[in-house]
C-alpha cells in the first residue's frame, strides 16, 4: 500500500499546487488502482501489482 499511498499524498500536493495535469495523471492511476483492487476482490495490492498494471502491456 506504500505505494497507492504515496500517490494519494502526490495528488493532495499536485491539489494544493493547482498542478492540473498532474492532478489528472494521478486520479487515473489512483481509479485504475481501485478497480484492480475490486477485480481481484481484495482489500489492498502490493507495490508489484500495482508497478505491473502501470506499465505499458506488450502487444504481439
Amino acid at each position: 500500500m506504500a505505494t497507492e499511498a504515496m500517490l494519494r499524498e502526490d495528488l493532495q500536493a499536485a491539489m494544493k499546487a493547482r498542478d492540473m495535469p498532474t492532478v489528472y495523471v494521478l486520479r487515473g492511476l489512483l481509479a485504475a488502482i481501485a478497480n484492480l483492487r475490486i477485480e481481484r476482490g481484495v482489500a489492498e495490492l502490493n507495490d508489484a501489482e500495482i508497478v505491473g498494471e502501470l506499465r505499458p502491456h506488450r502487444r504481439s
